[in-house]
Protein backbone atom coordinates (compact mmCIF):
# COMPACT_ATOMS: atom_id res chain seq x y z
CA UNK A 1 0.00 0.00 0.00
CA UNK A 2 1.02 3.28 -1.19
CA UNK A 3 2.58 5.49 1.98
CA UNK A 4 0.05 8.80 2.18
CA UNK A 5 0.80 11.74 2.34
CA UNK A 6 1.19 12.14 6.03
CA UNK A 7 3.24 9.53 6.84
CA UNK A 8 5.72 10.82 3.82
CA UNK A 9 5.72 14.61 5.43
CA UNK A 10 6.75 12.57 9.01
CA UNK A 11 9.27 11.53 7.55
CA UNK A 12 10.33 14.74 6.30
CA UNK A 13 10.18 16.32 9.48
CA UNK A 14 11.93 13.33 11.12
CA UNK A 15 15.22 14.22 9.12
CA UNK A 16 14.81 10.73 6.70
CA UNK A 17 15.47 12.97 3.47
CA UNK A 18 18.69 14.71 4.75
CA UNK A 19 20.73 15.29 3.12
CA UNK A 20 19.53 15.66 -0.20
CA UNK A 21 21.09 14.07 -2.50
CA UNK A 22 23.06 16.78 -5.37
CA UNK A 23 21.58 17.42 -8.67
CA UNK A 24 24.00 15.89 -10.92
CA UNK A 25 22.79 12.95 -9.95
CA UNK A 26 19.73 13.37 -10.89
CA UNK A 27 16.07 13.99 -9.90
CA UNK A 28 16.44 13.77 -5.30
CA UNK A 29 14.02 13.34 -3.16
CA UNK A 30 12.46 16.90 -2.92
CA UNK A 31 12.53 16.90 -6.56
CA UNK A 32 10.61 13.17 -6.72
CA UNK A 33 8.13 15.18 -3.75
CA UNK A 34 7.25 18.16 -5.62
CA UNK A 35 6.34 16.13 -8.52
CA UNK A 36 3.91 14.22 -6.15
CA UNK A 37 2.49 17.22 -4.53
CA UNK A 38 1.89 18.94 -8.16
CA UNK A 39 -1.05 16.17 -8.94
CA UNK A 40 -3.11 17.18 -5.58
CA UNK A 41 -1.53 20.83 -3.97
CA UNK A 42 -3.70 21.00 -1.51
CA UNK A 43 -4.68 17.89 -0.60
CA UNK A 44 -0.90 18.23 0.70
CA UNK A 45 -1.48 20.88 1.76
CA UNK A 46 -4.06 20.29 4.27
CA UNK A 47 -1.56 17.26 5.50
CA UNK A 48 1.29 19.77 6.16
CA UNK A 49 -0.94 22.40 7.80
CA UNK A 50 -2.26 19.30 10.59
CA UNK A 51 1.21 18.59 11.43
CA UNK A 52 2.53 22.03 11.72
CA UNK A 53 0.09 22.55 14.13
CA UNK A 54 1.61 19.61 16.12
CA UNK A 55 5.20 19.33 15.15
CA UNK A 56 8.24 21.27 17.57
CA UNK A 57 10.62 23.75 16.03
CA UNK A 58 13.23 21.27 14.90
CA UNK A 59 10.59 19.26 12.69
CA UNK A 60 9.12 22.63 11.72
CA UNK A 61 12.18 23.35 10.23
CA UNK A 62 12.70 20.30 8.80
CA UNK A 63 9.61 20.69 6.73
CA UNK A 64 10.41 24.02 5.05
CA UNK A 65 12.06 22.28 2.11
CA UNK A 66 8.76 20.59 1.50
CA UNK A 67 6.73 23.54 2.10
CA UNK A 68 9.29 25.41 0.09
CA UNK A 69 7.99 22.85 -2.97
CA UNK A 70 4.46 22.81 -2.28
CA UNK A 71 3.94 26.63 -2.50
CA UNK A 72 5.88 26.47 -5.63
CA UNK A 73 3.37 23.87 -7.52
CA UNK A 74 0.53 25.01 -5.89
CA UNK A 75 1.24 28.32 -8.09
CA UNK A 76 -0.19 31.93 -6.77
CA UNK A 77 -3.79 30.56 -4.82
CA UNK A 78 -2.26 28.12 -2.44
CA UNK A 79 0.72 30.74 -1.82
CA UNK A 80 -2.59 33.23 -0.93
CA UNK A 81 -4.08 30.49 1.04
CA UNK A 82 -1.09 29.81 3.21
CA UNK A 83 -0.43 33.79 3.61
CA UNK A 84 -3.92 33.86 4.88
CA UNK A 85 -3.67 31.27 7.44
CA UNK A 86 -0.15 32.60 8.66
CA UNK A 87 -2.06 35.91 10.11
CA UNK A 88 -3.82 33.93 12.46
CA UNK A 89 -1.27 31.54 12.86
CA UNK A 90 2.63 31.98 14.24
CA UNK A 91 3.81 29.03 13.86
CA UNK A 92 2.21 28.39 9.97
CA UNK A 93 3.84 32.34 9.67
CA UNK A 94 7.01 31.51 10.89
CA UNK A 95 7.06 27.97 8.25
CA UNK A 96 6.20 30.47 4.90
CA UNK A 97 8.44 32.85 5.66
CA UNK A 98 11.35 30.28 5.66
CA UNK A 99 9.89 28.42 2.49
CA UNK A 100 8.92 31.60 0.87
CA UNK A 101 13.20 32.70 1.93
CA UNK A 102 14.25 29.29 0.21
CA UNK A 103 12.29 30.04 -3.19
CA UNK A 104 14.02 33.32 -3.08
CA UNK A 105 11.23 34.97 -2.78
CA UNK A 106 11.33 36.99 0.30
CA UNK A 107 9.72 40.03 -0.98
CA UNK A 108 6.58 38.57 -2.17
CA UNK A 109 6.53 36.79 1.46
CA UNK A 110 6.83 40.41 3.07
CA UNK A 111 4.19 41.96 1.19
CA UNK A 112 1.72 39.30 2.30
CA UNK A 113 2.54 39.34 5.67
CA UNK A 114 2.65 42.78 5.97
CA UNK A 115 4.63 45.15 8.03
CA UNK A 116 1.88 44.92 10.89
CA UNK A 117 2.54 41.42 11.61
CA UNK A 118 5.84 42.01 11.67
CA UNK A 119 5.63 44.66 14.38
CA UNK A 120 3.48 42.86 16.29
CA UNK A 121 5.49 39.50 15.79
CA UNK A 122 8.75 41.25 17.15
CA UNK A 123 6.90 42.60 19.74
CA UNK A 124 6.14 39.31 21.13
CA UNK A 125 9.68 37.42 20.41
CA UNK A 126 11.74 40.43 21.58
CA UNK A 127 10.97 39.32 25.54
CA UNK A 128 11.29 36.12 25.04
CA UNK A 129 14.86 35.89 24.10
CA UNK A 130 16.73 34.63 27.20
CA UNK A 131 19.55 36.68 28.39
CA UNK A 132 22.16 33.87 27.98
CA UNK A 133 22.87 32.01 24.56
CA UNK A 134 23.04 28.68 26.60
CA UNK A 135 19.16 29.00 27.35
CA UNK A 136 16.58 28.03 24.62
CA UNK A 137 14.19 30.16 23.08
CA UNK A 138 10.95 28.10 24.49
CA UNK A 139 8.64 30.45 22.14
CA UNK A 140 9.95 30.12 18.79
CA UNK A 141 7.43 30.81 16.59
CA UNK A 142 7.76 34.74 15.90
CA UNK A 143 11.45 34.64 15.49
CA UNK A 144 11.18 35.02 11.71
CA UNK A 145 10.33 38.30 11.99
CA UNK A 146 14.16 38.63 12.73
CA UNK A 147 14.91 37.35 9.64
CA UNK A 148 12.56 39.89 8.06
CA UNK A 149 14.68 42.72 9.44
CA UNK A 150 17.63 41.19 8.28
CA UNK A 151 16.68 40.76 4.75
CA UNK A 152 15.26 44.18 4.44
CA UNK A 153 18.08 45.67 5.85
CA UNK A 154 19.97 44.59 2.60
CA UNK A 155 16.95 44.76 0.49
CA UNK A 156 14.52 47.57 1.55
CA UNK A 157 16.23 49.88 4.06
CA UNK A 158 13.86 53.13 3.64
CA UNK A 159 10.91 49.90 4.64
CA UNK A 160 13.50 49.22 7.62
CA UNK A 161 13.03 52.88 8.89
CA UNK A 162 9.33 52.45 8.76
CA UNK A 163 9.39 50.06 10.66
CA UNK A 164 11.87 51.49 13.23
CA UNK A 165 9.77 54.49 13.42
CA UNK A 166 6.50 52.31 14.19
CA UNK A 167 8.26 50.15 16.56
CA UNK A 168 9.69 52.92 18.68
CA UNK A 169 5.54 54.19 18.64
CA UNK A 170 4.77 50.71 20.83
CA UNK A 171 6.15 52.12 24.35
CA UNK A 172 7.56 54.97 25.97
CA UNK A 173 10.28 52.79 27.99
CA UNK A 174 13.71 53.76 27.67
CA UNK A 175 14.22 50.17 27.53
CA UNK A 176 12.03 49.99 24.75
CA UNK A 177 14.14 52.54 22.53
CA UNK A 178 17.39 50.51 23.38
CA UNK A 179 15.87 47.27 21.84
CA UNK A 180 15.03 49.17 18.78
CA UNK A 181 18.20 50.82 18.26
CA UNK A 182 20.49 47.63 19.46
CA UNK A 183 18.08 45.27 16.64
CA UNK A 184 17.50 48.18 14.01
CA UNK A 185 18.89 51.35 14.13
CA UNK A 186 22.26 49.80 14.75
CA UNK A 187 22.62 48.02 11.60
CA UNK A 188 20.93 50.84 9.35
CA UNK A 189 23.86 53.18 10.57
CA UNK A 190 25.84 50.44 10.15
CA UNK A 191 25.26 49.15 6.70
CA UNK A 192 23.43 52.77 5.09
CA UNK A 193 24.83 55.17 7.84
CA UNK A 194 25.46 58.11 4.95
CA UNK A 195 22.31 57.26 3.30
CA UNK A 196 19.70 57.84 6.35
CA UNK A 197 21.84 60.40 8.87
CA UNK A 198 20.08 63.26 7.61
CA UNK A 199 16.56 61.76 8.22
CA UNK A 200 17.65 60.38 11.50
CA UNK A 201 18.85 63.61 12.50
CA UNK A 202 15.54 65.19 11.42
CA UNK A 203 13.66 62.82 12.96
CA UNK A 204 15.73 62.63 16.69
CA UNK A 205 14.59 66.79 17.02
CA UNK A 206 11.38 65.93 17.73
CA UNK A 207 11.46 62.01 18.68
CA UNK A 208 12.44 61.66 21.86
CA UNK A 209 12.13 58.34 21.73
CA UNK A 210 14.77 58.17 18.85
CA UNK A 211 16.90 60.15 20.64
CA UNK A 212 16.81 57.70 23.43
CA UNK A 213 17.34 54.73 20.73
CA UNK A 214 20.90 56.38 19.73
CA UNK A 215 23.43 55.62 22.12
CA UNK A 216 23.49 51.85 21.92
CA UNK A 217 24.46 51.87 18.26
CA UNK A 218 27.89 54.12 19.13
CA UNK A 219 29.66 50.57 18.48
CA UNK A 220 28.23 50.09 14.97
CA UNK A 221 28.22 53.63 13.64
CA UNK A 222 30.88 54.30 10.83
CA UNK A 223 33.65 57.23 12.93
CA UNK A 224 33.35 59.72 10.56
CA UNK A 225 29.65 59.70 11.47
CA UNK A 226 29.78 59.23 15.07
CA UNK A 227 30.10 63.41 16.19
CA UNK A 228 26.62 63.12 14.20
CA UNK A 229 25.01 60.39 15.81
CA UNK A 230 25.65 61.84 19.26
CA UNK A 231 24.84 65.43 19.19
CA UNK A 232 21.37 63.58 17.64
CA UNK A 233 21.36 61.99 20.89
CA UNK A 234 21.73 64.67 22.43
CA UNK A 235 21.38 64.60 26.47
CA UNK A 236 20.67 60.72 26.37
CA UNK A 237 24.30 59.87 24.76
CA UNK A 238 26.21 59.83 27.93
CA UNK A 239 23.23 57.34 29.09
CA UNK A 240 24.83 54.67 26.91
CA UNK A 241 25.44 51.14 28.55
CA UNK A 242 28.67 49.44 28.58
CA UNK A 243 30.04 46.99 26.39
Amino acid sequence: MPEDQVGVLRRWAHGDFYPLSPEELGPNALDKLAEEMGHEPIVWWRSLYALLLELDEEAVHALNMPLAALLDVGGEQLVNEVASIAHRDPKVASAFWDAMHFLQRSSEAYRLLGRRQTIEAFVRHVPRIPRSWKQPIEVWEDGWADDVFIFLNEEDPDEVWALALDLLKVSAEPAWSTTIGAFIVEELLRDHGDAFIERIEAEAATNDRLKRSLPITRWAVPEHLLPRVEAAAGRYWDDRPNP
